[in-house]
């Protein structure tokens, strides 16, 4: 079970399809942060008017980040490893990196490069004059820019509200950022009474996507609970088919370990043990299905054309080149992992593979239709000999 509503993991998923959404936590102060603490861990920033929440959030962009190391990815053909890459590019006086990045085509724009640049150097004193100046352009332009550089952290951001005058104007802001950075988390702290007087205002696009944002802190608790008891539920009928099915001890075993971990998740740490009990019970589970039996590798690796190492994958079906991947809900909130996986899919993909991937809480609540949608793909699968001769 989740630590946080499962509201704000549908938020993190519209997120990762870049689509704007904002977090409207209601309840009192001190649950709010708690909540978003679990939430989004170290990397949130929880801010209080007068504060500007554009700015505040594009100073801990450049604060918070190891700018050698993210623009030193950007160097991927002087064959050199990522340590070699960043010691060269640290070694550099600033016009002779400003020409290297140049030549390496940074896609920071010309005003953020230059206060990256100034911190690298560790003379920040032109942050604040940076920043000033900067623009709702200039935001867009880094919403483009990150997507090409590899490891930056995005700050989230968490905006305490209780009768401030600057509500409306502020709050206008941060929607904008949620409209130019889709990626990022926005979350606003609110209380029930307060917001409810807002919203009997006329209507209009903010007061929409505010309510469209709206978690109630203890009704999601509920919700949470919820999940539980679905859990229970559908865990029942999953015991019942590998009853049906004459499942051995080993695999009932490995499923019950699945449900235990998969209700047990709270942290980054919980879901990879949840991912991987899932992951094991799978694996067990179609090596006794009788179509399925013999047929998957755990933890296969494979070697794809164009690249230098080789990939792992969850479940590998080397003779048919399917490839089944397990995934957790923290995964797709971290929209580096997200780009890492659709960047695995794609070269596995070009490399013949049918790719098809599966939440790890889906495992053990839709497990029916997971196997009944392994099943319907296999015999899509390409054998290596059809590959060969193609």
């Amino acid at each position: 079970m989740s630590s946080y509503p499962p509201r704000l993991e549908r938020h993190a998923w519209r997120r990762t399809q870049g689509l704007p959404a904002l977090s409207v936590l209601v309840g009192d102060r001190e649950s709010a942060r708690k909540v978003w603490s679990r939430f989004r861990g170290s990397e949130s920033v929880v801010l209080q008017s007068p504060l500007d929440p554009r700015r505040e959030w594009l100073r801990r962009l450049i604060l918070e980040n190891d700018w050698p190391a993210r623009l030193a990815s950007l160097d991927d053909r002087s064959g050199l490893d990522q340590p070699e890459r960043e010691a060269r590019l640290r070694s550099k006086g600033r016009a002779q990196l400003a020409l290297y990045l140049e030549d390496h085509g940074c896609p920071l724009p010309e005003w953020l490069l230059e206060t990256v640049l100034d911190w690298m150097e560790m003379s920040p004193a032109n942050l604040e004059t940076q920043l000033l100046r900067e623009s709702r352009e200039d935001v867009i332009d880094i919403q483009r820019a990150l997507i090409q550089l590899e490891g930056v952290v995005l700050p989230a951001l968490l905006w305490n509200v209780e009768g401030a005058r600057s509500w409306e104007s502020d709050l206008a802001v941060l929607i904008d950022l949620a409209a130019e950075v889709p990626v990022v988390d926005i979350g606003i702290a609110v209380t029930g009474s307060y917001l409810d007087e807002w919203l009997s205002g006329p209507e209009s696009r903010m007061r929409a996507m505010v309510r469209e944002g709206r978690v109630e802190l203890t009704s999601d608790q509920d919700e949470m609970e919820a999940r539980t008891s679905l859990h229970s539920e559908r865990g029942g009928e999953a015991r019942a088919l590998l009853a049906q099915w004459g499942a051995g001890e080993d695999v009932v075993a490995s499923f019950e370990c699945a449900v235990s971990a998969s209700q047990g998740v709270s942290d980054v740490e919980g879901e990879e043990r949840a991912r991987s009990a899932a992951e094991a019970f799978l694996f067990r589970l179609l090596g006794m299905l009788p179509e399925t039996a013999g047929r998957f590798e755990l933890n296969g690796l494979v070697e794809l054309p164009g690249e230098a190492r080789q990939r792992e994958i969850d479940l590998l079906d080397r003779e048919r080149q399917v490839a089944i991947e397990v995934d957790g809900y923290y995964h797709f909130q971290d929209p580096e992992a997200y780009r890492r996986d659709r960047r695995k899919d794609f070269a596995l993909q070009r490399g013949g593979f049918l790719v098809l991937r599966f939440l790890a809480d889906d495992v053990v609540v839709q497990l029916e239709t997971v196997l009944a949608t392994i099943r319907e793909a296999l015999p899509f699968g390409r054998p290596r000999d059809v590959l060969a001769g193609s």
